[in-house]
């Protein structure tokens, strides 16, 4: 089941698994004597992540999916979320087959593939 709260758009790319993820945080803590009480963790996309189901590991923008969505007609283009480099090349043949097409029908009637609008956008 896809993640809602602080996993939100975290897959791993190669199991599909949401979770659980070991994943290098920092926190401020306060530290008395006697012991300490943490507080909320935080982390960048540049920080290690591993899944623990099938131990894959990487940094925590490899887990992160995305959605290729066409702004021309307000829908998304990619039948699923999938990683950034996979999102890419998918928005570059969606892109190439109309271009090769000469054409794109949009919902609003044929326009030229230059005005197709396309973006990446992060799964929530």
């Amino acid at each position: 089941m896809p993640n809602t709260n602080c996993l939100d758009g975290i897959r791993c790319p190669k199991c599909g698994s949401y979770a659980p993820f070991s994943i290098e945080a920092t926190t401020c803590c306060t530290v008395y004597d006697s012991g300490a009480e943490a507080g909320d963790l935080e982390w960048r996309d540049d920080a290690y992540c591993r899944c623990m189901a099938c131990n894959h590991t990487g940094v925590v923008a490899d887990f992160r999916m995305y959605y290729v969505l066409n702004e021309t007609d307000g829908v998304y283009a990619s039948p699923d979320s999938m990683t950034r480099a996979d999102a890419e090349a998918f928005l570059a043949e969606f892109r190439k087959r109309f271009e090769t097409q000469g054409y794109y029908a949009s919902v609003k009637g044929p326009i030229p593939p230059w005005e197709l609008r396309l973006k990446l956008e992060a799964e929530s």
